[in-house]
C-alpha cells in the first residue's frame, strides 16, 4: 500500500511539473533557439535529431492552447530562419538547415534500415546528452552496436545534443545515434556482423565493406578473455597469437591512439614475416579499439581498413619485410610494377 502511495505521488508529481513546463512554452518567448526545440519535442512528444549547422535567432510567437497550432507555428518561424523540421517514424524528428535536402546526408539516409521496437526498453531521458563531443558518442554508439568501429584518426565533428522523449528499444536508439552522425557529418557504414565503417559523409561513396566471414572452428580472440583452440586446451599457434594480442589490447586504456608501425608488428607477427619501421609514418598515432571477439583473419581485415582509412597500406619494402606506406605510393608501385610486366 505504501509503494502504491508513493507511486502515485511520483506520478502526480510528474504531471506538475510537465504541465508547469507546458505553460511555460505556451508563452512563446524563447531566448535562444535550444529553448524552441525543447518546446517543440515537448509539444509533438518526439526525439529531436538536430544538426549542428542548424542556428537560430530568438523566438517570440505567441503560442495557441491548441498542440497542433502550436507546433505547426513553431515549424513556421523556424522555417523562416532557414531551418525544416523533418519527420522521421512517430519517435523522431530532423531539424536541420533548409539546404540540407540536397545534402550527402540526405542521400545516405534513405539507406539506413527502419529500427525495430522489440527486445529491451529504455526508459524516456536515458539519452540526455548536451554538446557531447565524437568520442563519447563513438564510445556509447559502439556499446549500443556491439560491434568495432574503424574510422580514420582525423574524424571530426561538431558536438552534438540528444534528449529521448520517449522510451525506445536499442535499436530504435542506435537508429537515432546513426541519424545523429549523418546529420552532423559522419556516416556509420555496416561492414559485416562485427564490424562498422564511420568516414566523412562526403567519403560514404568510397566505403568498401569487405569484412572476411569468420569460419566456424576459426580460435576467437577475444579483447576480454585469453584466446583457446575450439574444444580444447590452447594449441601451440593459438599461445603465440595470444602474446600477440595481448600485447595490442590489455592493459590499454580505451580510445588509445597507438602508432602506425605498432600495428605493422602485429600484421607481420599475424603473417609470420618481419616488419620494417617506417620513418614517414611509423609514429603516425590511429585509433585501434576491438570490442569484439575475432579471428585472425577479421584481426587482419581490422588493421588493413584502419591503416586505408587513414591513407596508409602495408606493402612490401624489402625481401621478407614489410612496413606502411602511404596509399598513393603503394599505387604508384603497382603501376611501375604493372608496367615492367607489360614491357616484358
Amino acid at each position: 500500500m505504501m509503494k502504491l502511495s508513493l507511486l502515485i505521488s511520483l506520478v502526480l508529481l510528474s504531471a506538475f511539473l510537465v504541465r508547469g513546463q507546458s505553460e511555460t512554452y505556451r508563452t512563446g518567448s524563447f531566448k535562444s533557439l535550444n529553448e524552441a526545440l525543447d518546446a517543440y519535442a515537448e509539444l509533438s512528444g518526439k526525439t529531436i535529431l538536430r544538426s549542428s549547422a542548424a542556428t537560430g535567432l530568438p523566438i517570440v510567437v505567441q503560442l495557441p492552447d491548441d498542440t497542433n497550432a502550436a507546433i505547426r507555428l513553431i515549424e513556421e518561424e523556424l522555417r523562416k530562419q532557414g531551418i525544416e523540421t523533418i519527420p522521421d517514424g512517430e519517435l523522431f524528428v530532423r531539424v536541420v538547415p533548409a539546404a540540407w535536402t540536397n545534402s550527402e546526408a540526405a542521400r545516405f539516409l534513405p539507406t539506413l534500415k527502419p529500427p525495430a521496437r522489440d527486445g529491451e526498453m529504455f526508459p524516456g531521458g536515458a539519452m540526455n546528452w548536451t554538446a557531447a563531443d565524437l568520442n563519447f558518442v563513438l564510445a556509447t554508439y559502439q556499446q549500443f552496436e556491439s560491434r568495432t568501429l574503424l574510422h580514420p584518426m582525423t574524424l571530426a565533428m561538431a558536438p552534438v545534443t540528444l534528449k529521448t522523449r520517449q522510451a525506445m528499444s536499442k535499436s530504435e536508439l542506435t537508429y537515432a545515434i546513426t541519424v545523429l552522425l549523418a546529420i552532423n557529418g559522419v556516416a556509420a557504414i555496416d561492414n559485416g556482423e562485427k564490424f562498422m565503417q564511420l568516414v566523412p559523409i562526403s567519403q560514404q561513396k568510397e566505403v568498401e565493406a569487405r569484412a572476411p566471414r569468420p569460419g566456424t572452428n576459426a580460435p576467437l580472440f577475444d579483447p576480454k578473455k585469453i584466446p583457446k583452440s575450439p574444444g580444447g586446451p590452447p594449441s601451440a599457434t593459438v599461445k603465440r597469437l595470444n602474446q600477440i594480442y595481448t600485447r595490442l589490447f590489455h592493459n590499454q586504456p580505451p580510445w588509445t591512439p597507438r602508432p602506425v608501425d605498432q600495428l605493422v608488428e602485429i600484421y607481420a607477427d599475424l603473417t609470420d614475416q618481419q616488419a620494417a619501421p617506417s620513418k614517414i609514418h611509423g609514429q603516425m598515432p590511429v585509433r585501434f579499439d576491438i570490442k569484439t571477439p575475432l579471428t585472425k583473419e577479421e584481426l587482419l581485415y581490422a588493421i588493413e581498413t584502419t591503416l586505408k582509412l587513414n591513407g596508409l597500406a602495408i606493402a612490401r619494402v624489402d625481401g621478407n619485410e614489410i612496413g606502411a606506406i602511404s596509399l598513393g605510393e603503394k599505387l604508384r608501385l603497382e603501376k611501375a610494377k604493372a608496367s615492367g610486366s607489360n614491357q616484358r
